[in-house]
This record gives structure tokens, sequence and C-alpha cells, in this order.
């Protein structure tokens, strides 16, 4: 058992990274200042978009935090 110790490890954390780089992906996407209702014209793209603040407090996570999560991973 000890011995899977280091392979689970490595599977747990290739998950999260993969986590984090489709949040990140779907941030990129769906997020930005001039997003969510009431910011100007729209379209119909729009209408599926979040503003940073909106999209900071349904996740809880700030966009600081996401843009940490783009810094490439040290081994």
């Amino acid at each position: 058992m000890a011995a899977l110790v280091p392979v689970i490890v490595a599977g747990l954390l290739q998950l999260r990274w993969l986590d984090q780089r489709d949040f990140v992906a779907w941030w990129d996407e769906h997020v930005g200042v001039r997003h969510g209702a009431g910011r100007g014209h729209k379209n119909n793209a729009d209408l599926h978009s979040f503003s940073m603040e909106d999209a900071e407090r349904l996740t809880g996570i700030k966009q600081p935090q996401v843009s940490r999560c783009r810094l490439p991973i040290v081994n």
C-alpha cells in the first residue's frame, strides 16, 4: 500500500491541475469587465457571460487567484 502513495498523490496533483486549467479556460471565456447584465448592448453570446464581480461572488474565487492558476506548475 505504501508503494502506491506516490502514484496516488501524482494522480491527484494531475487532476487538480486539469481542474485548474478547465476553470481558467471557463473564466477566460465567460468572465470579463464588460460581461453580465446591465452593461451596455448585448448579443446572444453575452447572455451566458458574467461580470468579474458576479463570477467572484458566485464561485468564491477572486480574479487574482485565477491569475495565479495560470502560472506554470513547477515539479
